[in-house]
C-alpha cells in the first residue's frame, strides 16, 4: 500500500516539495500520479482540489486535480513528454495564485 505524507496538513502555505515517485497509472483515461509526500491538497468537502505541477530534470506533469483515496493522494492530470519512472526524483509545486483564490474565496 502507497501512503502519501500530506505536507499540507503541516504547513499549509507550503507551495513547493521534494518527492519520490510511489506509481504512475492510466485509470479510464486519466493518468494519475502518487508520490510519496506532497503539498498538493485534494478535493474534499466540497472544495476544489490544488493544482500546479510536478517536474523533474526532463520531464512534467501539470496537475489539474487531486483526489484522495484513503492514505493516498492521487494527482490526476497530463504528461508533457514521457512519464516518471517510479522512485524517480520530483519536485512538486502547487499553483501559488490558484491556492490564494482557493483559501480565499474557497472556490468549488
Amino acid at each position: 500500500m502507497f501512503n502519501t505524507k500530506r505536507l499540507y496538513e503541516e504547513d499549509p502555505a507550503l507551495l513547493t516539495c521534494s518527492a519520490r515517485v510511489l506509481d504512475v497509472m492510466d485509470e479510464n483515461g486519466m493518468t494519475v500520479v502518487i508520490l510519496d509526500q506532497t503539498v498538493f491538497r485534494p478535493q474534499e468537502g466540497g472544495t476544489a482540489s490544488d493544482i500546479g505541477l510536478i517536474e523533474s530534470e526532463h520531464k512534467r506533469f501539470h496537475v489539474t486535480r487531486a483526489e484522495r483515496l484513503e492514505d493516498r493522494i492521487r494527482h490526476i492530470g497530463t504528461f508533457e513528454g514521457e512519464l516518471f519512472e517510479v522512485d524517480e526524483a520530483v519536485t512538486a509545486t502547487a499553483n501559488e495564485e490558484f491556492k490564494k483564490e482557493l483559501e480565499e474565496n474557497k472556490i468549488d
